[in-house]
C-alpha cells in the first residue's frame, strides 16, 4: 500500500491527470495521486453541481445555473458563466473545453467560459472522448439506435456518426474506452438488433476506424454487461466475474 486516505463522505473518485478529484454531496476534493495529500477542498451548495470536464489545468464545474473553471491543482476559481449569457468579448479561443450538458455537446473557450459550438446529441449522451482534434461521444436516437459521433474539435463540424447498436429502449448503453492504434475501442453494454431476421447480439466491444467510423472488429463477451471496463495500455481489463485482462480484440 502506497498511502491511504479517509474520505468526507461516500462519493465518486475520478483520476484527472496527477489529481484524484473526490466528488460528494456538498463537498469536492482534490487529492495528489501520487502521495494522497489533499490539494483543496470546496463546498458545493448545489446538489446538481457535477465534475463536467478538465483540459490541462482547468477544471470544469457545471450546474443548472452556471459553468465555472478551476485551476485543477490550486482549486482557485479563474472565471464563472451564467448559462445563456451571450454578452462575451470576441476575442481568440485560448483552448476549447468540451462538455456534455445533457443532451447537447458544448465547446467553451477554456479562458473566458465563451461557448464556441454546441451539438445535440441525444437521449443519455456519453463522453466527450477528445483525441489528436476529434471530439467522440455517444448517444441514443430513437430513429437510429445507439450511435457514435466525431466532431471537430475546434469547430464543431460533425465528421461522421455511426450506429453501432439498434434496440427500442430509450438509454444509451454504448461506452467510448478509448483511442488506440487499432481504432476506436466501443462498448456496448448489451446486444441489438442484427440483420434481417432481427436476432438479438450479446454484450460487446466494437472496434470503430476513427476516420470514418466504419467497424473494423468485434468481440462479444458476456462479462461486458456489467461491471467496469478498462484499455489498460495492450489490454481490456473487466472487472467481473473476476478481474481478468485480454488482449485487445
Amino acid at each position: 500500500m502506497r498511502w491511504w486516505r479517509d474520505l468526507p463522505s461516500a462519493g465518486a473518485l475520478r483520476s484527472i491527470g496527477p489529481v484524484l478529484l473526490h466528488g460528494a454531496p456538498g463537498d469536492l476534493t482534490a487529492l495528489h495521486s501520487g502521495t494522497g495529500e489533499i490539494l483543496w477542498r470546496r463546498a458545493v451548495t448545489d446538489p446538481s453541481t457535477r465534475s463536467a470536464a478538465a483540459v490541462g489545468d482547468c477544471l470544469l464545474l457545471g450546474d443548472e445555473r452556471q459553468f465555472q473553471a478551476l485551476d485543477l491543482m490550486s482549486g482557485r476559481r479563474t472565471w464563472s458563466q451564467l448559462r445563456g449569457r451571450e454578452a462575451f468579448e470576441r476575442t481568440p479561443a485560448l483552448r476549447p473545453v468540451h462538455v456534455l450538458d445533457g443532451e447537447v455537446l458544448r465547446a467553451l473557450d477554456g479562458g473566458t467560459g465563451r461557448e464556441l459550438w454546441q451539438f445535440a446529441l441525444g437521449v443519455r449522451a456519453r463522453g466527450p472522448l477528445v483525441e489528436r482534434g476529434t471530439v467522440y461521444a455517444a448517444a441514443h436516437r430513437a430513429q437510429g439506435g445507439d450511435l457514435v459521433f466525431a466532431l471537430d474539435a475546434e469547430t464543431g463540424a460533425l465528421r461522421w456518426q455511426r450506429t453501432v447498436v439498434r434496440h427500442d429502449a430509450a438509454e444509451c448503453t454504448l461506452e467510448l474506452l478509448g483511442l488506440r492504434p487499432g481504432g476506436l475501442y466501443v462498448r456496448a453494454r448489451s446486444g441489438g438488433r442484427r440483420g434481417l431476421l432481427g436476432r438479438e447480439a450479446g454484450p460487446f466491444v466494437a472496434v470503430l476506424d476513427p476516420a470514418t467510423g466504419r467497424q473494423l472488429r468485434q468481440w462479444v463477451h458476456p462479462a461486458l454487461a456489467e461491471g467496469d471496463a478498462v484499455l489498460v495500455g495492450g489490454h481490456l481489463v473487466l472487472s467481473r466475474p473476476e478481474l481478468a485482462a485480454y488482449g485487445l480484440p
